[in-house]
């Protein structure tokens, strides 16, 4: 009888350990991307101090905050006017001990500036995600084009595939159904899939 009631127990407690240790597992995920979010957090508020007491001159600041774009992992760089200012920013950051953080730095971007300002044909006549980017200060331009390029935005999948089956070697990038959830889009291109 004990012997029995001990065996169950030792089986209840293998059964409980992965349970544990993907509870543990989870926790630790959590707590890392806690303590990223912070980081970030700090890194952005020092950087943006610095701009507003001109501790450091040429910082615009987070791109997400200089456009009316919202979708894209891009949105954290901090966009800086030269090198020298992103150097000061990277210093600032060590000194403080706060994180780190990814800059877009314009004077490096000049030589894209006849690029971004030519007309570009794009098929069906979508439009470029660059086109679609609303900024307060047109010197900002110059970082989205860097980032984005000539990316095109197809209202649905239908779209984006007749575009790719057409001109498979097309020079565009192409960015997925603007305004589309996630599952629905997922839910559309197994749809498609199924059909081939």
């Amino acid at each position: 009888m004990v012997l029995s009631g001990l065996k169950e127990c030792i089986k209840e407690q293998d059964e409980l350990i992965p349970l544990e240790q993907s509870a543990r597992q989870k926790v630790a995920e959590l707590k890392s991307v806690l303590d990223s979010e912070k980081s970030r957090g700090s890194v952005l508020k020092a950087i943006l101090k610095a701009k507003e007491t001109k501790q450091i001159e040429g910082i615009y600041g987070r791109m997400g905050d200089l456009s009316a774009i919202d979708a894209w992992a891009g949105l954290d760089y901090i966009v800086v006017e030269t090198t020298n200012a992103a150097q000061a920013c990277v210093e600032l950051l060590r000194r403080e001990n706060l994180g780190v953080a990814t800059f877009m730095i314009l004077e490096k971007q000049v030589d894209l500036l006849p690029v971004m300002k030519k007309n570009v044909s794009t098929p069906d006549g979508v439009p470029r995600l660059f086109d679609l980017v609303k900024v307060r200060d047109e010197r900002i331009k110059l970082a989205f084009y860097a980032a984005l390029g000539n990316t095109v935005v197809a209202k649905d999948l239908d779209q984006e595939w007749l575009m790719e089956s057409e001109s498979p070697a097309m020079a565009f990038k192409r960015n997925r159904c603007v305004g589309q959830s996630d599952r629905e889009g997922r839910r559309q291109q197994e749809e498609k899939e199924e059909m081939k």
